[in-house]
């Protein structure tokens, strides 16, 4: 009997020396059969990975993205390559433009001559939703997105990852809160202008730049605030008494920077937030006015990505380069390059503070992109008498 437990004793305290030896009692592996399932986030991790991975692949092998763009900043050009470049070995080509319009022209052209040479569209929302969709110009984009970072609606300005309103066709990149005046800090001081109305006074007479407001672009977005802000009779009246100050009307958003840093005009109306920040940062006396009309909150000039409808050149290259462009990073470099907060609210702000809209900003969907395609007609007639 003795014997008997002695030989028990020892199996036991050998045992403690093999648990002790490999960190602890060990459980059988789970054994996967035929019928063995993994688990459901296993599962959907696995298949956008490797569809990711396989598109990559594929991008890597053509090579080359070719984007379109109207009034993408070098900058933002020069930053977007670097990377794209770093992280896929792919070569983003653009092909820029001076404005939504004339983009739509181009590509029109070349579709009918059997040329399909763009990839991605990078332009603002009123070009796509009023001058490209409803000639069936944008293929969708939801089918195209893969990686669950880019399609997370959580981080997103306003719970929006689209602005048309089939919720497929239009990705903002950029959002800002725009106060649509700006200043020469050495010809009008701090608190000087506080109102649209004290444009009119008659000092300021022939030393305001406008944004064309019969184009797609900040000063058509002025007309679009005013008349809703004022009414249609009381707004009408205002800008009325605005072309009598003769101001010099422009599309080339980095002239009417450089008139304003330069002096040649002492305030702005709808130059774009990207393309005075450089003149800002440079030293010039340049600063934004906030009025107490308030501003615009929108996609941030034309910082938005779509899709040509049909034939594409390079299909993979693209489909990676849209997936990565609304990540964290995608959209950080789009942000620091043009001075612009990101649309994504993950995304850093510093230095970009004054820009960032304010909690619970509605924003400029598709249905003011149409409000603003009324308006141009407006302005159109008001303006008359500076277009001749």
């Amino acid at each position: 009997m003795i014997r008997v437990l002695n030989l028990v004793m020892a199996g036991f305290l050998a045992g403690m020396v093999l648990a002790a030896c490999t960190g602890g009692p060990q459980q059988a592996p789970a054994q996967q059969g035929p019928g063995a399932q993994a688990t459901p986030s296993a599962v959907a991790k696995e298949s956008w990975q490797a569809e990711w991975d396989k598109v990559v692949a594929a991008g890597r092998k053509e090579g080359v993205v070719s984007v379109y763009a109207g009034n993408w900043l070098a900058d933002v050009q020069t930053a977007l390559r670097s990377k794209v470049k770093d992280n896929f070995g792919l070569n983003l080509e653009f092909t820029n433009v001076s404005g939504g319009a004339e983009l739509v022209v181009k590509m029109e052209k070349e579709r009918t001559a059997g040329l399909y040479l763009a990839d991605v569209i990078g332009s603002g929302l009123p070009t796509t939703t009023t001058l490209m969709k409803p000639k069936g110009m944008l293929a969708p984009l939801d089918p195209i997105l893969i990686l669950p970072e880019a399609k997370d609606t959580r981080v997103q300005l306003a719970g929006r990852l689209f602005l048309d309103t089939e919720q497929k066709y239009h990705v903002p990149l950029s959002a800002a809160f725009d106060p649509l005046v700006t200043r020469n800090t050495e010809m009008v001081r701090d608190g000087e202008i506080q109102s649209f109305y004290d444009l009119l006074e008659p000092k300021w007479k022939g030393k305001i730049v406008i944004n064309d407001p019969t184009n797609i672009g900040g000063g058509n977005r002025l007309v679009t605030l005013l008349l809703g802000k004022l009414g249609p009779d009381k707004g009408r009246d205002y800008f009325v008494q605005l072309v009598k100050q003769e101001p010099l009307v422009s599309r080339d958003y980095r002239l009417m920077s450089e008139w304003l840093a330069r002096g040649k005009v002492a305030l702005g109306l709808g130059v774009p937030i990207g393309n005075l920040m450089p003149f800002k940062t440079a030293g010039a006396p340049v600063a934004f006015v906030r009025v107490k009309e308030g501003g615009t909150v929108s996609q941030a000039g034309p910082y938005g990505i779509a899709m040509p409808a049909g034939a594409v050149p390079h299909p993979n290259a693209a489909r990676v380069f849209i997936n990565w462009i609304l990540t964290k990073e995608g959209e950080t470099v789009v942000s620091k390059a043009a001075s612009q907060p990101a649309w994504r609210l993950d995304a850093p702000t510093e230095g970009l503070e004054d820009f960032v809209p304010p909690p619970g900003s509605g924003v400029e969907d598709e249905e003011v992109a149409k409000q603003h395609e009324r308006t141009r007609e407006i302005a159109k007639e008001i303006f008359a008498p500076l277009l001749r």
